[in-house]
């Protein structure tokens, strides 16, 4: 089958695509509209830092599915999970889990120059424990459960920039309370019920802390930052983070290096490179590609011989790549362009 330059560069922007899209659907689940959103027009400036061949800003318009995937994992990651053994004063409360867990309200929202600002509020907690009480001439022991009502959380997620060039998430700061709470059955003293507000205000974040921040870094580290591209010639890009991640009160940049390049060769020393600048935040993520990922494409292309050969010209019917949507089985097509060499 006759190959041409124009066919490996198409596949090359395949790959490329393919891997910002993964990008976007590690904290969301992708719809068949991202698809419209990432292809836009882009507005070039000069950058003197190191270079950025792929940027990606998501907007305020994306938080609301944001939210709703940070809410599952809350969910997901709490759910039977034993808090640490608390003891305070006459009481020691021992083995207190999440047994069911209901949100009614939650709101994600950027925090400028940090991340994200998640509070849940008005959301329903039931748990089970293990309990003993030690008032000197009175002791109680056994098992109970009680339903929390009015609980809230206020949590600040920090998005970090990890020294191998990953995306990671911290959590500074983390406020929870509960408003009310039913002991079951019947009630119990007053001592006791003082001792599981204490408890959950005081251990909930660290719940948090234990079982869901890991789980979302760990997310975050399936995502290879060198990649192979066109394996048979041993070319890959370079994916790792080129700065912190910048947040405004509307938008998430993140910028890419977006180096391609060929494995075991010396990388030359980067020119001044053109990055690409967003002006809007009307759609729900933006996408930017610079003329550095082609440039060093073309280069890496070059060192591997394969701008020396000689090619056929494409037919009538050029090839045509597809990727797939499998969330609603839709299909965007590249079609190559005839070219003569």
């Amino acid at each position: 089958m006759p190959h041409c330059v124009g066919l490996s560069l198409l596949k090359f922007c395949g790959s490329l695509w393919l891997f910002l899209l993964l990008m976007f659907s590690v904290s969301v689940r992708m719809t068949s509209s991202v698809f419209s959103v990432l292809l836009v027009s882009l507005v070039f400036c000069v950058s003197v830092v190191d270079p950025t061949g792929v940027k990606i800003r998501i907007t305020n318009q994306a938080l609301n599915m944001l939210r709703n995937q940070a809410q599952a994992i809350v969910q997901e990651r709490l759910l039977n999970q034993p808090f640490d053994r608390f003891q305070r004063s006459i009481c020691t409360i021992d083995r207190l889990t999440i047994t069911q867990l209901t949100i009614h309200q939650a709101e994600l929202r950027f925090r400028q120059n940090s991340g994200f600002q998640f509070v849940m509020q008005n959301f329903e907690a039931r748990f089970s424990f293990n309990h003993q009480l030690d008032l000197g001439v009175y002791q109680h022991a056994g098992a109970k459960e009680f339903v929390a009502q009015g609980v809230s959380a206020n949590m600040e997620l920090s998005l970090i920039r990890t020294q191998q060039g990953r995306l990671a998430v911290a959590m500074p700061t983390c406020e929870a309370s509960i408003e009310r709470m039913t002991l079951l059955p019947g009630t119990l003293l007053n001592l006791l019920t003082g001792c599981l507000r204490h408890l959950f205000n005081f251990l909930f974040c660290p719940l948090v802390q234990r079982f869901a921040i890991p789980y979302v870094n760990q997310m975050l580290e399936t995502i290879p930052m060198r990649a192979a591209v066109f394996p048979g010639f041993g070319i890959s890009i370079d994916y790792s983070l080129t700065r912190d991640v910048q947040v405004t009160a509307n938008s998430l940049d993140m910028s890419f290096n977006g180096l391609v390049f060929r494995e075991g060769e010396n990388i030359p020393a980067p020119n001044p490179a053109v990055e690409p600048v967003f002006t809007q935040n009307n759609l729900m993520a933006y996408v930017g590609v610079s003329e550095f990922v082609f440039n060093s494409a073309a280069v890496a292309f070059y060192n591997a011989g394969i701008l020396g050969k000689k090619f056929e010209t494409v037919g009538k019917s050029p090839d045509t790549t597809e990727m797939t949507d499998t969330t609603q089985s839709q299909k965007m097509k590249i079609i190559p362009r005839q070219m003569k060499l």
